[in-house]
């Protein structure tokens, strides 16, 4: 019985070698397009606790891992890697591709986006100004999608921590709480 258990626990120890051991190969279906063309911004590498960001005019970057996962859609949660650049926090998430980014995220009030977009301005007033309508993501985000390719972000939660569905924010005094870009989200 001893000698079955041993088999068995040896099998299960490989089959977890042979799946989370090796990468899998792509999924099917349409190829997903690099997130910030426009930048220029390239993952040269990764490690369990670190990558390297190449940014053009500054050299390779090097970006360190964040403790918590980040979630970049309502049903799928990435490793984050922390990145300063010119005054401003991220958290950036690199796709399985290692050349590619798939989401990049600030709350930093620092932060403007091309269009002069930041933290903390109101909704209806950007809204006026570009056009566009909320787009909703159940369980993740409510959103406007900008000329730039950038997503404006309400809050997603209640104080006590309930999703608040999109049609429920009040528009007419609702901030600005994060920007995002994710690949495929807002087209250019």
């Amino acid at each position: 019985m001893r000698s079955r258990s041993r088999r068995l626990g040896f099998f299960f120890l490989m089959a977890v070698s042979i799946l989370y051991g090796f990468p899998s190969a792509p999924a099917e279906g349409p190829a997903r397009e690099r997130l910030l063309p426009d930048l220029g911004w390239t993952v040269i590498g990764t490690t369990a606790d670190s990558a390297v960001l190449e940014i053009p005019g500054r050299g390779p970057t090097p970006l360190f891992r964040e403790e918590a996962a980040m979630m970049e859609s309502a049903a799928s949660f990435a490793p984050a890697y922390s990145l300063h650049l010119e005054g401003v926090a991220y958290s950036v998430v690199a796709g399985r591709q290692s050349e590619e980014l798939t989401f990049i995220v600030t709350t930093d009030t620092a932060f403007l986006t091309p269009e002069g977009a930041a933290i903390g301005q109101e909704f209806q007033t950007l809204l006026a100004d570009h056009g566009g309508e909320l787009r909703q993501e159940t369980g993740w985000a409510c959103y406007l999608c900008l000329p730039s390719g950038w997503a404006a972000g309400l809050p997603v939660l209640s104080d006590d921590t309930k999703w608040i569905p999109c049609e429920d924010h009040k528009l007419d005094d609702a901030e600005i709480s994060w920007f995002f870009k994710r690949a495929g989200t807002c087209k250019e």
